[in-house]
């Protein structure tokens, strides 16, 4: 094998895993907030919106309806032994699609997360750079439901007894009403007034 073909063999296989690199790079970015817009309120009645721009669209996936995961990258520093210690990925809120369409995409706030339930941090909402860590289908509202009641069955025969009972009830109120002994009422005449005679004009 000449060495020009083994420089042409070399050659592609370079630039094969170049182009393999960037694009898992590429894959693996972590889509987040690059703008926030809110509208302008005319008067106290108009509803006010927040718009968040995700540098993403449809190409990552995304489409409307989709609930995701904003989460704010805090790195932490060991003061006492003066050395970093990693990032913390502490979840802020979700947003839930809008708009999607070819490199980015837009979405509203669905649900806030509260300090009560998570380490607290410095501004209790989404910011400029918070990354998204997680994206939900589009029938999933974001909550929990493990720990929702199930919905109660409904029993057929139950049902039907519905009605007999309340029928009982009305002629139970019934015969008491009848059985109530009835109460005498007198009629009062109104009093008459007399008005007095006025003597003549003489």
């Amino acid at each position: 094998m000449s060495p020009k073909v083994v420089g042409r063999i070399m050659f592609v296989l370079g630039y094969i895993i170049l182009v393999g690199f960037f694009g898992l790079e590429a894959m693996a970015r972590e889509l987040s907030v690059f703008s926030i817009q809110k509208n302008l309120q005319m008067n106290d009645k108009d509803p006010i919106y927040h718009d968040y721009y995700l540098d993403g669209g449809s190409e990552t996936g995304l489409r409307v309806g989709q609930v995701v995961t904003v989460e704010r990258r805090i790195p932490l520093h060991d003061l006492t032994r003066n050395r970093p210690l990693g990032d913390m990925h502490l979840p802020v809120a979700q947003l839930k699609i809008i708009y999607v369409q070819n490199g980015s995409s837009v979405a509203r706030l669905h649900k806030m997360y509260q300090d009560a339930n998570r380490p607290l941090i410095d501004y209790n909402a989404v910011m400029v750079g918070d990354g998204i860590s997680s994206v939900r289908g589009a029938d999933d509202d974001g909550d929990n439901q493990e720990n929702s009641a199930p919905a109660k069955k409904e029993n057929p025969k139950s049902a039907e007894a519905l009605p007999e009972k309340s029928t009982d009830k009305v002629l139970e109120k019934k015969s008491e009403k009848a059985e109530a002994p009835a109460i005498e009422t007198k009629k009062v005449e109104p009093s008459r007034t007399v008005e007095p005679v006025q003597a003549p004009k003489t």
